[in-house]
């Protein structure tokens, strides 16, 4: 590694273009080399850093998401009474509502007046961000008529699972362990995993719950305006960004 010059370290980059890893990837692997090479010098075991005069910029930021043919294969699942109603309520979530994979984590889920609810986790404001951009309750609406249908079919079989499950203390979480150990809010990665099975059953392709949230804004924002993503969780200044970042399909790769 000592010995390595500039030459070398441009011909491994190379090769890991060549190998299919994405030019984020690429420049991560740059990242980690100039630094090391940094400390080096520093550290007067070489003279010259070789990665001092190699650029490997940053890819120019773009939405993944769904391919219209996927769209309407995630809506014909979704309006399917016979689908699952867990997966295709998940779906709903993602697609027309734009909650995050974390945001269906920790949610608490509760009837009132014949219609769901669903309570969102609030974590503490970070320094500089000043609005949480999105109600801390979200009250589903009963309209459309297939959409009410959904969210019965879905609280009847969570009704059912919920009096089989341990209850350990109060709580009532949108998703429960399939275990019945605990009523505690499952883990991220099983929230996650449940998402890409639901979307694999609907359109054959395990698309990520990132990409159903991008594709929700990306709907959401094809006249031109994505005034209405920022009271869905979107800050005002990203939810700009919909209306002229460029879009790229999600494929199985």
């Amino acid at each position: 590694m000592l010995s390595a010059d500039q030459r070398q370290i441009e011909r491994y980059l190379d090769f890991q273009f060549s190998q299919g890893i994405t030019l984020s990837g690429v420049r991560r692997s740059w990242i980690y080399l100039n630094k090391f090479f940094k400390w080096c010098v520093l550290s007067r075991l070489i003279l010259v850093n070789p990665c001092e005069n190699i650029q490997v910029h940053r890819p120019a930021p773009q939405l993944t998401v769904c391919s219209e043919e996927q769209i309407q294969k995630l809506l014909v699942f979704i309006k399917n009474p016979q689908s699952d109603p867990e997966s295709a309520f998940l779906l709903s979530l993602l697609l027309f509502f734009g909650l995050k994979s974390e945001d269906l984590t920790y949610a608490k889920i509760a009837l009132q007046k014949d219609q769901l609810v669903l309570n969102l986790r609030r974590k503490t404001l970070t320094k500089g961000r000043m609005y949480y951009n999105r109600e801390e309750s979200l009250r589903l609406p009963s309209k459309p008529p297939w959409f009410f249908k959904l969210q019965k079919r879905f609280y009847e079989k969570w009704l059912q699972h919920y009096q089989k499950i341990k209850k350990t203390y109060p709580n009532h979480p949108l998703l429960l362990p399939y275990s019945n150990h605990f009523n505690r809010s499952i883990s991220g990665d099983v929230t996650q995993d449940r998402i890409q099975k639901a979307a694999l059953s609907a359109t054959g392709v395990a698309i990520t719950a990132r990409v159903l949230r991008q594709t929700c804004g990306h709907i959401y924002s094809r006249n031109q305006d994505a005034s209405l993503l920022t009271r869905m969780g979107w800050s005002p200044q990203f939810a700009f960004h919909y209306t002229w970042l460029p879009r790229k399909y999600f494929t199985k790769k």
